[in-house]
């Protein structure tokens, strides 16, 4: 008891804090009301930051899945176009062969076309 007192007026003294022992007992100074409310500006604000972090989150997984499914249209278009592309060039070649001057190039000898028919054998 005595050292307490000694404490608080050591305290007084070097112009510190003053302790004040409330009835539960637990110690508060003059700074605590301080403390408590930038505790609670701290614990608002990273949970603000939180919050908005997540909802940027959520904006960029869903840009993130249009551009996924454009890119998959995409794809399939070309692989149509690409289809379309090979039997054009099926019927250019098959329309030169018809050429007299131009036939020796792009006719397929007899054998190989029935070698293709048959099969391997």
């Amino acid at each position: 008891m005595i050292s307490k007192l000694i404490l608080t007026l050591q305290l007084i003294r070097c112009n510190r804090a003053v302790p004040i022992m409330d009835g539960n007992g637990i110690i508060y100074n003059k700074h605590m009301s301080a403390l408590i409310l930038a505790q609670t500006l701290y614990y608002f604000a990273a949970s603000l930051a939180i919050i908005i972090f997540g909802a940027l989150l959520g904006m960029m997984a869903y840009y993130l899945i249009q551009i996924a499914r454009q890119m998959q249209n995409l794809s399939e278009n070309l692989n149509q176009a690409s289809d379309e592309i090979k039997e054009n060039i099926g019927e250019i070649f098959d329309n030169l062969s018809r050429i007299p001057l131009l036939s020796f190039l792009f006719k397929e000898n007899k054998d190989e076309q029935r070698k293709l028919k048959k099969g391997r054998g």
